[in-house]
C-alpha cells in the first residue's frame, strides 16, 4: 500500500515539476527557440526524427543520460554545431539553436538532463504530433488523454499539459491556450521518480482511493488539476478553465470541521471523500450553456465512484496477458504492451521480460486467430503480412548482431520486437473496421511507403561493414535476406487500401531503418 500511495503522490507532483522544469511561457534563453506555429506551412514529418521510432528514440534519450562534458562532446559530434551554454533561474542549459533543441541540466545524480525543449524548427516529433498543433489534434493523432492543469496563483496564467509517457521519459505538450495551435513540446525525463507514470485516462479520475467515470461529452473539454488530497476538474473555454467540481481526500476525524456546502461522497474508517460544485460560468453565452450542462451531470459522475483502496491493502493477482486492454489500432501497440510490463509485477530480468512480451504476443496471436476464423476473406492478406513482416525483423535483427559485434540485447530485441507483430496485424485489421482507419490518406501512405524503399535501398547500395572481421560473409548474407525480404513487404503493402490504418502500419514498420 506504501508503494501505491507514493506513486500517487508523485503522479501529482509530476504534473507541478513539468511546470516548473519549463513548462511555462519562455523565461530564459534556454525556452527562446520555442516559437508560435506558422500555420501558412503544412506540417512535415520525417520518420528519421520520429519519438515513436525505436532507433531514433533510444539516440534521443541516450542523450539525457550523459554528463555535461559528455553531452557536449556528443552534441557537436552529432549535429555539427557547437551548444551554447546558459544558466537562469531554473538552472543550466545547453542550446543548439539550428537543431533547435535545449537541454536542461541538473546536478542530481543519475539524472543529468530534466528535460529537452523541442522548438518548431527542430525536425523532431512524435508519431503525427509536434510543436504547434492544438491539443485536439494532439490528442486525435496521438491518442486520448486528460489535460493536466499545474497549480498556479491568482495572477499566473494557468498552465495545461497532455502527458504521454514513453520508455524512459514523457513527451509533454503544453500550452495556456489548449484549444489554439500554439502547444510547446518538450521530452521530460521521468528520473526523479521511483516509478514510470503511466497514460492518464481521458475518460475517468482516478485516485489512491478509488475512481470517478467521466460523461462521455467532458472528454477533451475539462482539465483535471492534482494535488495530494484534492482534485480540481474544470472545463475549459476559450478564455481559460472554469471550476465545476473539487474532490477532496481526507481523513474521518476532519469530518467535524467540513463545510456545509460540501457533499459527502464516501465516508468509511479509511477516507472521507467529499465535493465541493463550483458556479464560475463563462461569459460567452455557448459556453456557459454547455458549463451549465457539465455541471448538472456532476452528480451522476459522483455517483460512478468506484472503491479499489480494499484492492490494494492485498497482493491483488497481476493481470493476464489476455486480460490486458484490447487493441483496435496499430498505434495502441506500445502503450499496451508498456502498461502489461507495468502491471505484471513479476521478474523483471532481460529474460522476464522477454517472457512477458511472449505471453502477450501470443495472446494477440490467439486474438488475430479468432478475428480471421469469423474474416476469412482476410486471412491472405495477414499471413502475407505475418510472414513478410517477420522476415524483416529476423534479418534486420541478425544483420545488425553481426555488424555491431553481437551481443545478447539484438536477440533480446528481436524476440520483444517479433512478440508484436501479430498484435500490429491484428490492430490493423481492427483499424480497418472503423470510419477514422477507412480515411483515405494516399500522400501520406505514398510518403512512408517511399521511406521503406529508401531503407530497402541504403541496404542495398551501401556496404556494411561487420564490427568483427570474421563476421563479414555472415553480415552481407543478411544485408542480401534482408534486402530481399524488403522487397517481399513492399509488394505486399502495394495491395493494401492507402487509408489511415495502412498509414499506421506503416509507422510501426519505421522501426527497421536504416540503424544510422
Amino acid at each position: 500500500m506504501k508503494r501505491k500511495i507514493l506513486f500517487w503522490a508523485l503522479t501529482s507532483v509530476l504534473v507541478i515539476m513539468l511546470t516548473a522544469c519549463g513548462g511555462k511561457a519562455p523565461k530564459s534563453g534556454g525556452n527562446e527557440g520555442t516559437s508560435t506555429a506558422n500555420h501558412d506551412t503544412a506540417i512535415k514529418f520525417d520518420a528519421a526524427y520520429d519519438l515513436k521510432n525505436q532507433g531514433f528514440y533510444e539516440r534521443f534519450i541516450h542523450y539525457m543520460e550523459l554528463d555535461k562534458t559528455s553531452l557536449i562532446d556528443t552534441l557537436q559530434q552529432d549535429f555539427q554545431e557547437a551548444p551554447v551554454e546558459g544558466t537562469d533561474a531554473g538552472g543550466a542549459w545547453l542550446k543548439l539553436e539550428k537543431a533547435g533543441l535545449v537541454f536542461h541540466l541538473t546536478e542530481e545524480e543519475g539524472v543529468p538532463v530534466s528535460h529537452v525543449d523541442i522548438a518548431e524548427i527542430s525536425p523532431v516529433h512524435f508519431g503525427e504530433t509536434k510543436v504547434g498543433m492544438s491539443f485536439a489534434e494532439i490528442m486525435k493523432r496521438a491518442g486520448e488523454t486528460m489535460i493536466m492543469a499545474s497549480p498556479s496563483g491568482e495572477e499566473e496564467e494557468k498552465e495545461f499539459s497532455l502527458i504521454y509517457p514513453v520508455k524512459g521519459a514523457s513527451v509533454v505538450f503544453s500550452s495556456e491556450q489548449v484549444f489554439e495551435k500554439s502547444a510547446k513540446m518538450m521530452v521530460s525525463s521521468w528520473g526523479y521518480y521511483d516509478e514510470e507514470p503511466t497514460l492518464f485516462s481521458a475518460r475517468e479520475i482516478r485516485s489512491y482511493y478509488g475512481s470517478f467515470k467521466l460523461p462521455e461529452n467532458w472528454v477533451g473539454r475539462i482539465s483535471l488539476e492534482n494535488s495530494v488530497d484534492t482534485q480540481l476538474i474544470s472545463f475549459l473555454g476559450q478564455k481559460g478553465a472554469y471550476p465545476l467540481v473539487q474532490i477532496e481526500y481526507s481523513h474521518p476525524s476532519d469530518g467535524d470541521s467540513r463545510l456545509d456546502d460540501v457533499q459527502v461522497v464516501l465516508e468509511n474508517e479509511d477516507v472521507l471523500i467529499t465535493a465541493k460544485l463550483w458556479s464560475n460560468e463563462p461569459a460567452d453565452k455557448k459556453e456557459a450553456e454547455q458549463y451549465r450542462v457539465m455541471r448538472s451531470e456532476v452528480d451522476k459522475m459522483l455517483n460512478t465512484f468506484k472503491w479499489e483502496l480494499q484492492a490494494a491493502d492485498v497482493e491483488s493477482t497481476p493481470p493476464t496477458a489476455c486480460q490486458v486492454t484490447d487493441i483496435t489500432e496499430v498505434g495502441e501497440i506500445s502503450a499496451v504492451f508498456e502498461a502489461y510490463l507495468l502491471e505484471r509485477e513479476e521478474d523483471n530480468s532481460e529474460a522476464g521480460i522477454d517472457e512477458a512480451y511472449a505471453e502477450l504476443g501470443q495472446c494477440y496471436t490467439d486474438k488475430l486467430d479468432g478475428f480471421l476464423t469469423e474474416n476469412n476473406s482476410l486471412k491472405d492478406l495477414a499471413n502475407e503480412l505475418r510472414t513478410s513482416i517477420s522476415d524483416v525483423n529476423s534479418y534486420w535483427f541478425e544483420l545488425h548482431y553481426y555488424a555491431d559485434g553481437g551481443g545478447t540485447m539484438w536477440s533480446h530485441l528481436s524476440g520483444r520486437q517479433g512478440s508484436t507483430i501479430d498484435a500490429a496485424i491484428y490492430g490493423y485489421l481492427r483499424q480497418q473496421e472503423s470510419e477514422e482507419g477507412q480515411l483515405s490518406n494516399k500522400a501520406e501512405f505514398n510518403k512512408r511507403l517511399q521511406q521503406l524503399s529508401e531503407y530497402r535501398d541504403y541496404y542495398d547500395q551501401n556496404p556494411v561493414e561487420a564490427l568483427n572481421e570474421e563476421d563479414q560473409a555472415l553480415v552481407d548474407e543478411a544485408v542480401e535476406q534482408l534486402v530481399n525480404s524488403y522487397d517481399a513487404l513492399i509488394v505486399v503493402l502495394n495491395t493494401m487500401t492507402p487509408n489511415r490504418a495502412a498509414v499506421d502500419l506503416l509507422e510501426y514498420l519505421s522501426s527497421y531503418d536504416t540503424g544510422e
